[in-house]
């Protein structure tokens, strides 16, 4: 694929650019237009394929733009958080109780029988097995 700048209309700081995009589709070229305004104040870009609006991620065209406009940086506005390395996640604020089982008074309630049923069967398993080696 490939896109190149076909004609653009400047009015002041605005600017409408057609791109072409060339794509091969069982192996015969296609050629499709696509219109990009860019603001050249705010370093304002937007495209008529909206893959910014729909999936975040600036798309070819745009880009096409920008490096005929001469922006050596992607505008910060355009670098989501999600896609970030040092984004921090809603879900690791989420409590988790895993591991608190001492501090819960209705888990120490449910827990002490079966600790004390586990206590009487260690002791039981080992006078059997204390027996089992008199028998040998």
């Amino acid at each position: 694929m490939n896109c190149a700048v076909n004609n653009a209309y400047i009015e002041g700081d605005a600017c409408r650019f057609t791109v072409i995009e060339e794509s091969f589709q069982n192996g015969k070229p296609e050629h499709r237009n696509v219109v990009v305004l860019f603001h050249r104040d705010k370093v304002d870009v937007c495209c008529t394929c909206l893959l910014f609006e729909f999936r975040g991620i600036l798309c070819r065209h745009c880009l096409v733009v920008l490096a005929q406009e001469k922006v050596t940086k992607v505008p910060t506005k355009y670098v989501l958080a999600r896609w970030s390395k040092n984004i921090r996640r809603k879900h690791t604020y989420i409590r988790s109780s895993y591991g608190t089982k001492d501090k819960d008074p209705q888990l120490q309630r449910c827990n002490s029988p079966v600790n004390a049923s586990g206590n009487s069967t260690r002791k039981l398993c080992g006078r059997c097995s204390f027996r089992a080696d008199q028998c040998n």
